[in-house]
């Protein structure tokens, strides 16, 4: 565990998942691989220089346990680690039979949803699949028969109604902030034009500060909608990077949310600037290569090539919350 965490900052990841070490085919208890596991998690994150997002994954391969067998593993890591404990998610705990209260509890831009949906589906896919091999084991005169029965009727109920939920998730559009210099407007007007396909198709919503009306405050409307956004676009350039607003203020609340998993950040090169010192230049960046819009022969071809890079990254994040087949 020690290691991964060093391979974090090797790699400059923010993120780690890790097994319940041991407490498989090596036969250690729940509680013991808890206590070592909490100390290590523990220490690492106390000393560390930026938000790390740690996820345990507890899995029953022998089938003999319940969700509340696993419950003294977290008590006890909670005993080991309680500066980290109270941020704790307890997947597995959520109600089976009421699939809104997950929503409650998440936030509530649409990528978030559909995650909370997917695990509801999941969940109450697992419990059909234990239910039904109950089934399979029992004579033809058990009487529990009856109750498995109607459990498994209701769960059918309840997962058309996360599927029709999800249905509606997926239809709604990524909101993609853009941040930029005024003095790009022209730049970013085209590249506008170029996106418009994804607005057409219903992937994409665009938000930039030329949307606030008269008479709002304007920096509350564009920390609302930087807040809100799933996709951020930094338009990169000496006059964006020169800019105190958009360096200061825009990117550092971008990245913050990057360091969180709240939102996916995409630098975009407009015009040749010393950006690789930047917070953002670990990010991968557009058009192709890095290589400024500016510096390409032909304009059009260059902004094809950054909505294209949009077009993917968008794809890609509603593929990751796209429900599976069941």
């Amino acid at each position: 565990m020690s290691r991964c965490f060093d391979l974090l900052d090797a790699l400059g990841l923010n993120s780690v998942a890790f097994p319940a070490i041991g407490a498989g085919v090596a036969g250690f208890s729940y509680e013991d691989v808890a206590v070592e596991m909490a100390e290590v998690i523990a220490s690492r994150l106390a000393r560390a220089d930026r938000p790390i997002d740690v996820n345990l994954f507890l899995f029953d391969r022998f089938g003999r346990m319940q969700p509340i067998d696993f419950i003294g593993f977290f008590e006890e890591f909670a005993r080991r680690a309680p500066a980290i404990a109270a941020h704790e998610l307890f997947g597995s705990v959520l109600s089976a039979s009421k699939p809104t209260q997950i929503l409650a509890s998440r936030p509530a831009a649409p990528i978030a949803r559909q995650q909370a949906l997917r695990l509801k589906l999941n969940e109450l896919t697992e419990e059909r699949t234990s239910l039904e091999e109950q089934l399979a084991r029992m004579g033809p005169e058990a009487g529990a028969k009856s109750a498995l029965r109607t459990r498994l009727a209701k769960i059918a109920d309840e997962r058309i109604d996360v599927l029709s939920e999800l249905q509606h998730a997926r239809a709604e559009p990524v909101m993609v902030f853009i941040s930029y210099s005024h003095k790009d407007q022209e730049l970013r007007e085209e590249l506008e034009k170029h996106l418009k396909i994804l607005k057409r198709q219903g992937l994409i919503k665009t938000w930039h500060d030329r949307r606030i009306t008269a008479g709002t405050e304007w920096r509350g409307a564009i920390d609302e909608n930087l807040t809100s956004a799933s996709l951020v676009l930094l338009l990169v350039s000496p006059d964006f990077m020169a800019s105190d607003y958009c360096y200061d203020v825009e990117v550092e609340r971008a990245m913050s949310r990057h360091e969180l998993r709240q939102a996916r950040i995409v630098p975009i090169i407009l015009r040749q600037v010393m950006w690789d010192q930047a917070p953002f230049a670990k990010l991968q960046a557009l058009p192709t290569d890095g290589k400024a819009v500016t510096a390409w022969e032909n304009l059009d071809a260059a902004l094809d090539d950054v909505a294209r890079g949009i077009r993917a990254a968008v794809e890609s994040m509603l593929s990751e919350t796209a429900p599976k087949a069941t």
